[in-house]
């Protein structure tokens, strides 16, 4: 299994909401970018999302990146075993994996 970053300050220091339409820094061109590209390949990867290094995380992008996600590997238990999330801040931390869950 492959292991990769994706790291969210290289892409913007202010990340914004879901979708591109709504503005700069969404989560839809975040995952586009920088997830979707480090995915692409046909064995599953093991993903870092490093989210350190930004002005915060308004709950529309933690909560959109946890729908890509879930689209991605096929559910929640698989988001668990594949996906890693760096961040120093534990309340963000805490909200994205509730989000991951609460967002069927």
């Amino acid at each position: 299994m492959t292991k990769v970053i994706a790291t969210v300050s290289e892409f913007t220091n202010i990340p914004g909401g879901r979708f591109i339409k709504e503005g700069k820094g969404s989560a839809e061109e975040f995952f586009q970018k920088f997830v979707e590209p480090i995915l692409a390949g046909p064995r599953r990867t093991s993903l870092t999302i490093d989210m350190t290094g930004t002005w915060g995380y308004p709950p529309s992008f933690t909560s959109q990146l946890g729908i890509y996600l879930k689209e991605y590997f096929g559910g929640v238990s698989e988001v668990l075993e594949h996906v890693k999330i760096q961040i120093t801040d534990p309340e963000t931390f805490d909200r994205f994996w509730a989000q991951l869950e609460d967002d069927n």
